[in-house]
């Protein structure tokens, strides 16, 4: 028991000793722990900051990839429009080169015909040195005689002309029954197909024409005329064309233009 009272003290002073120790041990510890917590701190407040930076220079380097699209789209639309530009230039420069062709070969023809043209004058140059003054006036003389009848002539033709014209108008109408003659039903004989008009030779009835007969604006018959008098004019009916007998006082009426029966 005694020894256990003197050896408790020493328990409890190592026990002390111990506690200090650890203490201190765990201080240490806290301490470095602190600092490291400290150090990771900054180091992760230092990386956030290089994320951010990361992530601006990220969003800078996209929105500089997409400029630099956009510059290529229009850098593409650029080329685009130069080659179309190039390929009208070069059309132009086809067509400027064939428009030079032709000129050069319109050119050479001119040359030739000058050349041509030259040659004639010079031949007919010489041809008026051996041509006698006299014989010039002479030959003018003669060709504004000829002139002169020549315009005779032509005045003589232009009055044979309106000569022929005129008798050709009176030749029509000589053997022409005017179009818009009209007349009257003299003698209607019916039964024997045929009847006579009022109209005759002085109103130019002419053989073979034919007149539609009509009775208060009904067509009645057609005649087509065989003899030809002064002042009358027999004509047969034509068949297939009689829907009523004619009468005395029926309006006859020339038909310009009949097909052949």
């Amino acid at each position: 028991m005694k020894a256990l009272v003197k050896i408790a003290p020493i328990v409890v002073l190592i026990a002390c000793i111990a506690s200090l120790f650890f203490s201190y041990k765990l201080s240490g510890q806290r301490d470095g722990l602190r600092t490291d917590l400290a150090s990771t701190k900054s180091d992760l407040q230092q990386t956030q900051g290089k994320f951010a930076n990361t992530q601006k220079e990220l969003a800078d380097t996209a929105a500089t990839l997409k400029q630099r699209e956009s510059d290529l789209v229009q850098a593409k639309a650029n080329l685009d429009s130069e080659k179309l530009n190039l390929s009208l230039k070069v059309r132009e420069l086809e067509q400027a080169n064939a428009a030079k062709q032709a000129a050069d070969q319109q050119v050479a023809q001119l040359k030739e015909q000058f050349e041509v043209a030259s040659k004639a004058k010079a031949e007919l140059e010489a041809k008026l040195g051996e041509i006698d003054v006299v014989n010039i006036e002479d030959l003018g003389k003669k060709i504004q005689a000829l002139t002169d009848e020549n315009k005779m002539l032509a005045d003589k033709v232009a009055v044979v002309t309106t000569e022929s014209q005129q008798l050709a108008q009176k030749l029509t109408e000589a053997t022409t029954t005017p179009a818009d003659l009209r007349g009257k039903v003299a003698l209607a004989k019916s039964q024997w197909n045929f009847l006579v008009m009022d109209i005759g030779r002085d109103s130019r009835v002419q053989p073979n024409s034919q007149f539609l007969v009509y009775r208060d604006s009904l067509l009645v018959a057609k005649a087509k005329v065989t003899t030809v008098y002064p002042n009358s004019s027999v004509a047969d009916l034509v068949p297939g064309f009689t829907t009523r007998a004619p009468q005395e006082g029926d309006l006859v009426v020339f038909q310009a233009q009949d097909k052949k029966l």
